[in-house]
Formats: structure tokens, C-alpha cells, sequence
């Protein structure tokens, strides 16, 4: 009789779990699914004018160099799956060559880069326009201008879906990066580009618009935000403001992919490096001016 009662009671607690579960999936999927049907109502860019006279060499350098998006969209930038997890998801860059541009406006596509929105102001999943956004609007248009010229790679669209594990965690608000167009503000004043050479300003100005995507919009550092479980927490960059490091540690690390004391940088940052090691000394210095300008 007793053991019926335990098994009876342990019953209910096992049906008042899976209830607990199938609750929690539910409301996770119906809160994302919701966000991601909700219409942005961003200002427009009116980017047309900017994209005819930009500097298309200075569009591949952000593209391919500065904000790596090869690491999303593929060496060729026709698309590539970057996590394929069943429990957090599969998220795929998309083709982001002409082909797969198609006939998408400029003003349509700068919109996707800085804002994180479709055409009809449904948000993108997973692309990181809260980094983007950080660009000045001419560096915007240099990456449009750029992307028009790239060889069309005919490749379709791949997957993306988001998981259980993936739909609870952007739900809960452990996974902000799943509709970065949520972390923007349309009241945001664009931002002014400062010159580029070794100074503070530009060094602000690259840093934010690269690393506050894994290190924080305080550089503090910690778990990743959306990245892989096997990925490490990303560094303290401000570290670098105690001397810890010198300039020239800093840069060869960037350069290499080791750390002074000999270690290999690991993923995501060992991909970062990839692309980041044909960044200019004078790139470089402009990050470290204004890394070892922070305080604590």
C-alpha cells in the first residue's frame, strides 16, 4: 500500500512537470514567434545618394575585414549555416550576393545591415545590426555599393530555425541577439564618423561597431551572448587599460592568433582573427588608443 501511494505520488509530480514543460514551450514559442512577426517602424535612411559615390574598396574592407561577415554569410558571402544545434537551433547568413540580393532596393538592403528589418519591417533573426547600427551612415552605403559588385554565387537560401532550447532562451531574454532589431532605438541619432587614423575616436568608433558583440557593450567581457555552449567567456578588454599588455602584444596577438604568453586563441575569436589580421597597423593602434583609454 505504501509503495502504491509513493508511486502514485510520484506520478503526479512527473504529470505536474511535463505540464510545467509543455507550458513553458508554449509560451516561449507563441512570445517568439509574435516578436518576430511584430513590424519595425524605423525611419528611413535615404541612403541612395551615398551608395553612388561610395568607396566600394573601403565596403569590402568592412565587409570582409572589419565586421567579418564571412563568418555568417561564407568566404564566397552566399550563405553558410553557423550553428546547427537540436535543441538551440539552425541559424543560416543568408546569400548576400547579387544573386541572392536580387532586386531588393539599396534603401531595402542598407535597412537589413542597420536596422535588422525586412523590407516589409519584420525583423531579421540572428543578424547583429545592434553592432551594425554603430555605423556611420556613409560606411553603411560603402558596404551596399560594395556588395553590388561581388561575383553572384547561385546558391538558395538555407535554413533557419530556431530550436525549444533557443525559443525558451529568447524568450526569457537569455538570448537578446535572436532579433537585435529589439535593441535598437528609432530615436538613435546616426552616428558621425570620425577620421580615420590612430586616435581614440576612430579606435571607439571600430571597436563598437565589431567587438560589443561578444564582449559587451562595456568590453567587460563574459558567457557569449548567443554563442556556442563550447565557445570560452569572451575577454575583459579593458583589462588592457591596467598594463597588463603592451601595444605591440596587442597587435601581434590580432596579427597571429597567439597571446603573449603563447596561447592560440580559440573560436569565435580565432575566426575573428582571420579576418581581423589584415586590419592596418594604423586600425590596430586606433583600438588599442582606445582600449587603454577606458578605465576599470
Amino acid at each position: 500500500m505504501r509503495l502504491k501511494k509513493v508511486l502514485k505520488a510520484l506520478g503526479m509530480v512527473l504529470a505536474v512537470l511535463i505540464l510545467f514543460v509543455v507550458g513553458v514551450v508554449t509560451w516561449a514559442t507563441l512570445n517568439v514567434r509574435g516578436r518576430a512577426q511584430k513590424k519595425f517602424d524605423f525611419p528611413p535612411l535615404n541612403i541612395s545618394e551615398k551608395i553612388k559615390t561610395a568607396d566600394k574598396e573601403l565596403g569590402r574592407k568592412i565587409v570582409t575585414v572589419r565586421i567579418s561577415c564571412t563568418i555568417c554569410h561564407g568566404g564566397d558571402l552566399g550563405g553558410k549555416t553557423f550553428i546547427n544545434d537540436p535543441a538551440v537551433g539552425t541559424f543560416s547568413g543568408a546569400n548576400i550576393t547579387p544573386y541572392g540580393l536580387g532586386a531588393k532596393s539599396d534603401e531595402d538592403v542598407a535597412r537589413a545591415i542597420y536596422y535588422g528589418v525586412r523590407a516589409d519591417g519584420t525583423p531579421l533573426i540572428f543578424m547583429p545590426s545592434n553592432e551594425y547600427h554603430n555605423l556611420a551612415l556613409e560606411d553603411v552605403a560603402a558596404v551596399v555599393a560594395y556588395l553590388r559588385t561581388v561575383t553572384p554565387v547561385a546558391r538558395p537560401t538555407l535554413p533557419l530555425k530556431i530550436g525549444l532550447l533557443g525559443k525558451v532562451l529568447g524568450a526569457t531574454g537569455k538570448m537578446s541577439v535572436l532579433i537585435p532589431a529589439e535593441l535598437i532605438s528609432s530615436n538613435a541619432q546616426a552616428v558621425v564618423k570620425p577620421t580615420e587614423e590612430n586616435s581614440v575616436a576612430f579606435g571607439k568608433y571600430l571597436v563598437e561597431s565589431v567587438c560589443i558583440g561578444c564582449h559587451g557593450r562595456e568590453l567587460k567581457g563574459g558567457p557569449i551572448d548567443g554563442g556556442d555552449p563550447s565557445w570560452p567567456p569572451a575577454a575583459n578588454l579593458r583589462l588592457v587599460a591596467d598594463g597588463l599588455w603592451k601595444e605591440a602584444d596587442f597587435i601581434n596577438t590580432i596579427k597571429t592568433g597567439k597571446t603573449p604568453d603563447g596561447r592560440t586563441l580559440r573560436d569565435p575569436m580565432r575566426g575573428i582573427v582571420e579576418n581581423a589580421k589584415e586590419m592596418s597597423d594604423t586600425e590596430l593602434k586606433a583600438i588599442w588608443s582606445y582600449l587603454t583609454a577606458l578605465k576599470g
